[in-house]
C-alpha cells in the first residue's frame, strides 16, 4: 500500500473510533437514566419573517381551492 492510502485509512480509523467513544458514552447515559442528548427548540423566527411565510401559504392554498 502506498503512504497516502495507509493516512486515509488511519484517518478513517480514528474516526470511527471517536464516533465508537461518544455512543458507548450515550449508550452509558441511556443505562444510567440520564437523557442521551436535550431537546433542542428551534431559533423563534421574526414577526415579519412569520407573516411572510404565512402570506405565502395562503397564496399557495387560494390557488389550490381555486383549481378544486
Amino acid at each position: 500500500m502506498d503512504t497516502k492510502r495507509l493516512l486515509t485509512v488511519a484517518k478513517r480509523i480514528e474516526g470511527l473510533e471517536g464516533q465508537l467513544a461518544s455512543l458507548k458514552n450515550e449508550a452509558r447515559q441511556i443505562v444510567a437514566g440520564q437523557t442521551a442528548s436535550p431537546l433542542r427548540k428551534g431559533k423563534k423566527m421574526s414577526a415579519a419573517a412569520r407573516r411572510k411565510i404565512s402570506e405565502a401559504m395562503k397564496r399557495r392554498w387560494a390557488v389550490i381551492k381555486k383549481r378544486a
